[in-house]
């Protein structure tokens, strides 16, 4: 699917894609210029900090984002398709740092030209209001999985939903490095390493996991 924007290839998992499939009918120059389109940061980077003002949308393609506290402790993670929001918009600030987990991929949208792009751009509020819809949608479908009573099973939702939106899936039987240290990943789910350890080898002994050290690869059926 082309868009509007140059230098930038349609994802599925970005929230953004409609909007800019839309306006590939309209070339808005407004929008062209409002819009940085598949920005890339290493791994590590920072990509917004705690109690930094919020000046646009953006919205995570590819990656992972870790998601911190004042106190650096890890609070969630965003997964492709949601809003890099780090809390409520209508503060004006972000109450969470966003982190790399990985090398990632994101759109931003200039917070400032939503109105006057509302102006020219038929249902525009209405395609923004389904940014939010989808990420609100799958942050409830993560809180719902840190829910579950099971370390196993909260474990396996995490690497699910990880693995489904991994841009580098590997091919035949290579390893990925997993997305953040146990110590997090055991912060994130709610659970102490031992509990972490013992999920882990729990899905390999039922075969829906192979685990080398920090490297991970899903068995075929699993996902």
């Amino acid at each position: 699917m082309s868009i509007t924007h140059p230098f930038c290839e349609y994802s599925p998992h970005c929230s953004l894609g409609n909007i800019c499939s839309v306006n590939n009918a309209h070339c808005e120059p407004l929008f062209v210029n409002s819009l940085k389109a598949a920005v890339l940061a290493p791994k590590n980077s920072c990509i917004f900090e705690f109690k930094q003002k919020v000046t646009s949308f953006s919205v995570l393609r590819k990656g992972l984002v870790k998601l911190y506290d004042e106190n650096r402790n890890i609070r969630s993670v965003v997964f492709p398709g949601q809003l890099l929001s780090g809390g409520d918009y209508s503060e004006g600030y972000y109450s969470y740092s966003g982190v790399c987990a990985t090398e990632v991929e994101y759109c931003q949208l200039a917070l400032g030209r939503v109105y006057d792009l509302s102006q020219i751009i038929p249902d525009f509020t209405l395609q923004i209001l389904n940014v939010f819809s989808r990420t609100i949608a799958s942050k409830q479908h993560w809180e719902e999985c840190l829910m579950l009573p099971d370390a196993k099973l909260r474990l396996a939702a995490f690497l699910t939903m990880w693995w489904q939106t991994c841009s580098t899936l590997p091919a035949g039987n290579d390893y990925v490095r997993l997305p953040l240290s146990k110590k997090e990943l055991a912060a994130l789910l709610g659970m102490s390493l031992s509990t972490l350890n013992r999920a882990f080898q729990l899905l390999s002994d039922e075969q829906q996991i192979d685990l080398h050290k920090k490297y991970i690869r899903i068995l075929p059926g699993v996902h």
